[in-house]
């Protein structure tokens, strides 16, 4: 229940952003979420139906490093020259104490 309270969470923060800012999905070059775990990455994969070449996240290097994992990710997928300058940029979390949240940015 919790998983699919989750991945519901983020999808509807998704679904605000891109309709607060008049984006659609197409538009965004990468998602970089809060990892939380490889069940609600599926679930937003396939809710936000986007590919998973552009799910960006260090949770399998790293694992669920909590408020610093959007943080780590963007910071090592810039270095390494996959996210670049320019590109937008979706990204969700939740976390404990049931919060939610997230952001639309250029990189």
């Amino acid at each position: 229940e919790l998983i699919d309270l989750a991945v519901r969470s983020s999808l509807a923060v998704a679904d605000q952003l891109l309709h607060t800012s008049g984006l659609k999905i197409v538009d965004i070059q990468w998602l970089v979420p809060h990892p939380g775990n490889n069940l609600i990455h599926t679930g937003v994969l396939d809710g936000l139906d986007l590919p998973e070449e552009r799910f960006v996240t260090n949770f399998a290097d790293r694992g669920n490093t909590g408020c610093a994992s959007i943080p780590s990710t963007l910071s090592e997928y810039t270095a390494s020259g996959l996210l670049r300058p320019g590109d937008l940029v979706l990204s969700t979390a939740v976390g404990s104490g049931w919060y939610f949240g997230g952001l639309i940015f250029r990189l």
